[in-house]
């Protein structure tokens, strides 16, 4: 009960950490991107602001993927911890018959043939 009250996984302390430690990278980016306007006398000018509001906002984007990314397991952590549904689960309920497929295995059993009278094979 814990994990759900928890919140199923999800650690806004553990997204802190993850983005704080992308700022490095992050800063880096900047002063590369304008150094390399520096060099080229347009430091201030339109070109490196256009230039850095791209870098920053796709900077933005990537956080928002990982926050959104991680939110959306852990909502599928918590739906299937109140349903039950485990691994194990999941794989069983895959690997098992359908309902179709529960009805008409002995009827193909009766007949000596894996298809419906109708539905194809030569019934």
């Amino acid at each position: 009960m814990s994990f759900l009250q928890g919140g199923a996984g999800f650690n806004q302390s553990a997204i802190n950490n993850i983005f704080a430690a992308l700022q490095p990278g992050i800063e880096r980016g900047t002063e590369s991107l304008a150094e390399q306007f520096s060099t080229s006398g347009n430091r201030f000018g339109s070109g490196a602001q256009i230039g850095m509001a791209d870098y920053l906002s796709q900077v933005q984007l990537n956080e928002g993927q990982i926050e959104a990314q991680m939110y959306e397991t852990s909502v599928s952590d918590y739906i299937n911890t109140l349903m039950g549904i485990t691994g194990s689960t999941k794989e069983h309920l895959a690997n098992s018959p359908s309902l179709f497929e529960q009805i008409t295995s002995p009827l193909a059993d009766i007949s000596g043939s894996h298809t419906l009278p109708g539905f194809g094979g030569g019934g």
